[in-house]
């Protein structure tokens, strides 16, 4: 699921991987719930939908397709239109995460099966996608995810099979990378998704075989990730999609046969504390990630097996998800 920033109305896409296509939704600002808007076809196993920051575009990355697809968004209606020159080349085998920068000037994405992390920059006036020179840089093995640093300064890839995270300087001019020093940086057991507070000082990262949420101190003028803390989750506990809310207060993660983990942060030490009724219950099945509408009053959660949407109100007083309703989408949401 991603949300695109702009004014009422707002917008939500959702990835169908096995439909190859893209749900369309209208937020109702006051209430939170998705009414549905048509869809789109994004050609093989799309496996991530990325709203672009100035809201005009959105980019889908198809893992069987081997291509990033883009569409120009109608301010208005909030519906889809391939852009002139897409499907673009991501030069990576199977793109599988994507992120952007701050200013939605470069486009990164894991390259799941290519050990590689792939580089584009993006035409503000027309949203088309063009390789880095140098694009794509080595990565690890089985690369799952990517995060850029609010500063727009790194971006970070979780490696799956070889338990690491790979860190990159990005050139503010070119968005070419470079190899943080230390990097690769030691992860959990298999390190899904991270997420890094608005504040820049600390990140997150959920570790699938190791059950647990490690903390880093960032050095915000390095990027060099050091190891600070582990959360260890309940058994049978398997964290995967994680994200904060929009004021950095809480942080939220989805366990993947469970419901949604919350947590207030501290955000001198990055001290994590479970939210009181956490976790909370989705009633779908396999929720994969969790995304927080920009107001931060409201929660989407698109679960895997059961194809639909779970919608939360987030209490400001309390820090809890109130779940509201559970919407269809038209079949499996964001392949694991």
């Amino acid at each position: 699921v991603s949300a695109v920033r702009a004014e009422v109305p707002r917008f939500v896409y959702v990835a169908n991987s096995y439909d190859s296509s893209l749900s369309e939704f209208i937020v109702d600002s006051r209430s939170g719930q998705l009414r549905p808007n048509g869809h789109v076809s994004t050609g093989k196993f799309p496996s991530s939908v990325l709203a672009h920051p100035s809201g005009k575009y959105v980019y889908v990355a198809q893992q069987t397709g081997m291509k990033i697809v883009g569409f120009s968004v109608d301010p208005v209606s909030g519906r889809l239109t391939p852009l002139p020159d897409s499907p673009f080349d991501p030069k990576v085998t199977s793109p599988f995460w994507m992120a952007t920068d701050p200013s939605g000037k470069f486009l990164y994405f894991a390259g799941r099966n290519s050990k590689n992390i792939g580089a584009m920059a993006v035409n503000a006036l027309t949203g088309a996608l063009t390789s880095i020179k140098g694009a794509p840089y080595p990565g690890g093995l089985l690369p799952r995810s990517v995060t850029v640093a609010p500063s727009g300064q790194f971006v970070y890839m979780t490696n799956i099979n070889d338990d690491t995270m790979s860190g990159y300087r990005i050139d503010p001019a070119t968005g070419a990378l470079s190899n943080l020093p230390g990097s690769p940086f030691a992860a959990g057991d298999a390190p899904q998704f991270m997420a890094i507070h608005p504040n820049g000082k600390f990140a997150f990262l959920t570790n699938w075989n190791s059950r647990s949420i490690l903390t880093y101190n960032v050095d915000r003028a390095s990027g060099v990730l050091q190891r600070q803390d582990e959360l260890v989750l309940p058994v049978k506990t398997y964290p995967f999609g994680i994200a904060f809310d929009p004021a950095g207060r809480r942080l939220y993660a989805t366990d993947w046969f469970g419901g949604v983990m919350g947590f207030s942060v501290n955000a001198d030490n990055g001290a994590l504390t479970p939210i009181a009724g956490s976790p909370f219950n989705t009633k779908g099945k396999l929720p994969t990630h969790v995304v927080l509408e920009p107001s931060g009053q409201f929660a989407y959660t698109p679960n895997y097996e059961s194809h639909d949407i779970t919608i939360y109100s987030v209490d400001g007083s309390q820090d809890r998800l109130y779940r509201l309703d559970r919407g269809p989408s038209r079949w499996a949401l964001i392949v694991t």
